[in-house]
């Protein structure tokens, strides 16, 4: 997996994003609100880095989409239309890691031949020199998306020449705002490998890929802005088909948390249990204030080392407390991310419902 940010797939996604949506939701996650018994703020609490990041690029992208009053055309969705984005094929393409890498004319060059491809993937017929009249026959556009597609096929007006620039300022938002997210980034490489991230149905799509297809390779990216765990499209290189798949960072870090009261219940029934006895608790709120060996705590609470060390087992097992060798000793601390859940879980019983 690339440990990289691919500037120029984020500045498509940005587009899409920002000609879409209201800027009235430009810090939500890309997660179903709704789904769980918590407020938005709740939930936004621990991803504040994330939330920033989002409100700053989307806040920019949208001062960018203003000077280039027509770009927007070539990224909005038609809902009532049922019709595409133009550029969609674009967006989820094999990319190099900036538009700084081509230049006007190469770009120019890798549109049109991967527009073909789409459009011939869909049962339209196109030529290399997209004559108007088979511009005018790609009826799944409307009419004023097939003028700009035209326009952007023969540079009229520098119409491409435009997107261009768009795209590069789009660019430039994304760098402007990345140290936000930098330690996410980190974090995702280095805890969550690519057999982490690949899922039973992520195998499954590729496995169902393969009857079809002589798979012989498969790239792994993770995108910042992709709003599902992951995607899947095939390109071919020479005679050979390769596999380009593409992970979402938010979707990544949130994988299976935050969860609703019925999702949580058992791990939570597990975990509440454990430190109903008194003398696991007693060293949960030890642990909490300083780390600690087990003589330590022994001594503290005057039981044991044996049955201390019968508790902390308990403790480890259910990841309520971590450990550490220091020396010749082991010290263990409470793990403040599982306790925070547990205050969550008791939060969303107390009647803090999403609103």
């Amino acid at each position: 997996m690339k440990k990289e940010i691919n500037y120029f797939n984020e500045a498509l996604l940005l587009a899409t994003r920002i000609c879409n949506w209201e800027e009235k939701t430009d810090s939500d996650l890309p997660i179903n609100y709704q789904k769980y018994e918590l407020s938005k703020e709740q939930i936004d609490l621990e991803h504040q880095d994330l939330i920033s990041f989002y409100n700053n690029i989307r806040r920019e992208g949208r001062s960018v989409l203003n000077e280039f009053s027509e770009i927007e055309i070539f990224f909005k969705n038609y809902r009532n239309e049922k019709t595409p984005e133009i550029l969609y094929f674009l967006t989820y393409s094999r990319l190099q890691k900036t538009i700084k890498n081509y230049s006007t004319s190469e770009l120019l060059s890798v549109i049109k031949s991967e527009f073909i491809k789409n459009m011939q993937s869909l049962g339209y017929e196109l030529s290399p020199e997209f004559h108007l009249h088979e511009i005018d026959n790609l009826k799944l556009f409307n009419e004023q998306q097939r003028y700009l597609i035209y326009k952007l096929l023969h540079n009229i007006n520098h119409t491409f020449d435009q997107l261009y620039q768009f795209i590069l300022s789009m660019e430039q938002v994304i760098k402007n705002q990345e140290y936000l997210i930098l330690s996410r980034l980190d974090e995702v490489y280095s805890e969550m490998g690519t057999e982490k991230l690949i899922s039973e149905e992520l195998e499954s799509t590729i496995d169902s890929l393969s009857k079809n297809h002589t798979i012989v390779d498969v790239e792994y990216t993770l995108f910042i802005q992709f709003p599902q765990l992951f995607g899947l499209s095939l390109f071919l290189e020479g005679e050979l088909t390769k596999g380009f798949c593409y992970f979402g960072l938010v979707p990544s870090l949130l994988k299976g948390q935050p969860k609703s009261v019925e999702e949580k219940k058992e791990d939570m029934i597990q975990k509440l249990s454990l430190i109903s006895d008194p003398t696991r608790f007693n060293i949960i709120l030890m642990l909490s204030k300083k780390s600690m060996y087990g003589r330590e705590i022994s001594e503290e609470l005057s039981i044991s080392t044996g049955t201390i060390s019968h508790h902390l087992s308990h403790l480890l097992k259910e990841n309520l407390i971590q450990s550490e060798m220091k020396g010749k000793r082991i010290y263990y601390r409470v793990n403040q991310s599982e306790i925070n859940q547990i205050g969550s879980f008791l939060l969303q019983l107390g009647g803090e419902k999403y609103e």
